[in-house]
Order: C-alpha cells, then structure tokens, then sequence
C-alpha cells in the first residue's frame, strides 16, 4: 500500500467540501459520519425518510460544509430551565437553536427568541442531523438541537424538556456508576470502554404553562467532547463508517474500513471482525444493563469506535445518545431509584399496548433488530463477501459472549424477536411504534 489508510481518507476529504483548515482528526471524523455511510441504510422501508427539513440543511444532498447560522442565544434565567450531571449548580450557558428550526413560523414559545439577539455560528451536522460539532472561538463543542417538525427515519426530531432532562438523567447514572461498568466489560478486551455523556441541557419555559413535562418546551443539550474513559487524542468514528462505502469517488477510493484495517492488521479475518467490533459492543452494553438497568440501543450510528491517530486501528468503542429506555426490574433488583426517569422510557415486566412482554420486548428490539439486524448483519456479509467468514460462526461466538457476560439471558430477553411495527401509532406522532413480533429467531443473542 503505498499510502497509508489515513492519508487515502485524507485525500477523499479534499474532494468534498470538509475544509482544508480543519485539525485532521476533525476532518477524519467529518469524513466517518458524512462520507462513509453508503449502503448502511437499507434496513428499513423508513430509514431514509426525511421530511421537514430544508435542503439545504439535508447531509444526503450533497452538503456544502460548513453550514451557516447556528443560533447561540444568552436568555434570562426566568424564561429556561437548566440540567447537568454535576451536583453543583449547572454550569451558565446558552440555548443553541438549529437554523432550520429558527426559521419555522410555528415554533413554540419562538416569541422570547425574538426578544433577544443571538449570534450566528458556522458548524458541521453528524450522522443524526440534529448532533452538530462546531468550534465556538474558544473550544470545540458538541451539541445534540431541536427539530422543528423534521421527521428523520420514523420520528419527529423534537427535543422536548422530558426528553432532554431524561438524557442528563441517564447520563448522571453513568457517571455515578462508570467504574463499576468499566470493571463488568474489560476481562479479556483489548478494546477500551466508554461513553459519551449528555452533560448539561437548557430548555426554553413554555410561555402558558411551566410544567416541564408539557410539549411546548424545547432545549439544547451539550454533550461530552470525548468519552469517559478514553483518550482524547483517539479519533471517533461512527461504527457504520466501518462497514459503509465510501461516497466519494476519485483514484483514492476507500473500501469499507473494516475491510482495510483487516488486512493491515493479518491474521484471521473473523477473529479481528469479532474482537474489534463486535465483542466491545456486547460487553460494554451488558455491562452498562446489569449494572443500571439502562436498555441502550447499540445501532452504528450510536456506537463511536475511537481510533489511533496514525493507524485508525480501533483502540475504543464508546456509546452516544442516552435517551434510552431502562429496565424497571433490573433497577429494583440492583436496589436502584428509578424516580428521575421519564415513566415513558421505563419499563417493567407488566405487557403493554407499547411493549407486549415489557422490558423484555426493549431488549430483544434493541439487541435482535438495531445491533443484529441492522448493524452485525452488515459487518458479517461484509467479511462473508471479502474473507469468507462464515456469519454463522460470528453469531455463534456472540451468542457464547453474551451468556458469559449475562448468565441469567433468558431472565432478560423473550424467546421471540420484537421489532418495530411497519407504521408509528397514528394518534401521537411523537409516540412509540407498537413493537411487534417479527417472526424470526434470536441469531446474535442467547
């Protein structure tokens, strides 16, 4: 190979519009999250659907980078509420609006925003187009905005007061509880462990009524620069930028990184697949279960593998986004509160409309359909195409991992497989789809 893998990627950078003036691992990430998502999204008849959003704010039309006019609005403190992980008093900080939000007529409680003025800021969306990254004229930040009636897969992207407290709340328990998970996931994984944490949120009071459960209240959330637990000199890339095809096209074409780094490395090719990827996510996420109950959703969008800054060799797997459900049970069993929580995300062994074998439903739709079907589907074929590794092979390594690190699986997963009913519930946009049986067995799990 007469470049190496990073100076191929940096060179495909050069032929979209990332600027050249940005810190490599900048434009590396920019790359992993814009750039090498080709065919990673063929899952769902709702995964490319995007309503709402103004096209020239859409990353799948061929984004001019930097975007223009990210709101930064400093508001009285009688008009926002504020959250943080911290015990002390939450750290003072803005409202950060997304542009295509503040240009929305109908949006809620909009008349306090046009009492004050805000600054404008270029910045660089991420795969979920409501994460952003940009540089504030002192330090990088990440920030997760505000949708204004933008459905992107099968929701509307608000980021309602509920929602938002619910993040920093599941993010305090991480924190509390980060040594005890570190401790659960490291035995025999040479990938290190982490995640990234909603730390802090401001939302914008409802005008006619300061209840913060009610639906007019909307915020912004920051979110942690780097992983707890890792170094901050690792590159992050999202984990489907390793199965995903390039999208850039020119002499230095990029296959799928998993697929290069492979051959760099040697070796046996289901080996390296299972050890780099897929065993990080299985034990980081039951680690995180059977220590907090916390039901996350490990798809590749939400899991980060953080890579060395001359290789891109993974060296950590991180999970983002904490608006996750929990497990009611698991939490009472633990002697854990499960007070501060938003009740809709909290579920026990109780059948519902919304979870037909309770908690039990969540995990089998979050391990069996988001991190089997949707993310480790993806990972096999692509070695079965490329090395002949027999998918077969890797579920049966993955189904021994998750008994080893879960002993009492059955406890916590159905026998069946539940997924997403093919339409959300007609009656509340914002509601759960009713999760459903899809009519397949467990292949990634016990």
């Amino acid at each position: 190979m007469t470049r190496t893998l990073k100076t191929r990627l940096l060179r495909n950078a050069d032929r979209t519009s990332i600027p050249e003036r940005l810190p490599e691992a900048i434009r590396l990430e920019l790359m992993g999250e814009l750039f090498l998502s080709g065919n990673t999204r063929t899952y769902s008849p709702h995964s490319d659907v995007i309503e709402g959003l103004a096209d020239r704010y859409n990353i799948h039309l061929s984004p001019v980078l930097p975007f223009p006019d990210l709101r930064r609005f400093w508001l009285p403190e009688e008009a926002i509420r504020r959250i943080s992980v911290s015990d002390a008093e939450p750290p003072v900080g803005p409202l950060w609006v997304h542009p295509d939000t503040f240009r929305k007529t109908n949006l809620k409680n909009r008349s306090v925003l046009d009492l004050h003025s805000s600054e404008p800021l270029d910045f660089f969306p991420l795969a979920s187009q409501r994460a952003v990254l940009f540089h504030d004229g002192r330090d990088w930040r990440r920030v997760k905005l505000h949708l204004c009636d933008v459905k992107i897969s099968r929701y509307y992207r608000n980021l309602g007061g509920m929602t938002l407290f619910h993040s920093v709340q599941v993010s305090r328990e991480l924190k509390e509880h980060w040594l005890a998970i570190r401790e659960a996931c490291q035995e025999g994984c040479r990938i290190q462990p982490g995640f990234y944490l909603d730390e802090a949120g401001v939302v914008l009071k409802n005008e006619k009524d300061p209840d913060i459960s009610r639906v007019g209240e909307w915020g912004s959330l920051e979110r942690s620069l780097t992983p707890i637990g890792l170094p901050p000199d690792l590159i992050p890339m999202p984990l489907f930028s390793f199965y995903g095809e390039s999208t850039v096209s020119g002499s230095d074409a990029i296959r799928p990184l998993a697929v290069e780094l492979c051959e760099q490395a040697g070796g046996d090719p289901e080996s390296f697949l299972f050890d780099t990827f897929m065993a990080p996510v299985i034990r980081l996420w039951t680690a995180i279960f059977k220590t907090t109950g916390i039901i996350w959703e490990p798809h590749g969008q939400n899991v980060v593998m953080l890579c060395n800054p001359i290789t891109l060799m993974p060296e950590g797997g991180a999970f983002r986004d904490p608006d996750t459900a929990l497990s009611k049970t698991m939490r009472d069993g633990l002697g854990l509160s499960s007070e501060a929580f938003f009740d809709r995300n909290l579920h026990g062994d109780e059948s519902s409309l919304e979870m037909p074998e309770g908690a039990r439903s969540e995990t089998s739709r979050v391990i069996d359909i988001s991190m089997g079907r949707n993310t480790f589907d993806y990972l096999a074929r692509l070695f079965e195409q490329q090395f002949g590794v027999a998918p077969a092979a890797l579920q049966a390594r993955c189904r021994e991992l998750f008994a080893r690190q879960l002993p009492e699986s059955t406890r916590w997963f159905p026998r069946a497989v539940y997924g997403y009913a093919r339409n959300p519930l007609a009656e509340d946009r914002n509601c759960y789809p009713l999760v459903v049986r899809e009519g397949m067995d467990p292949a990634w799990r016990p």
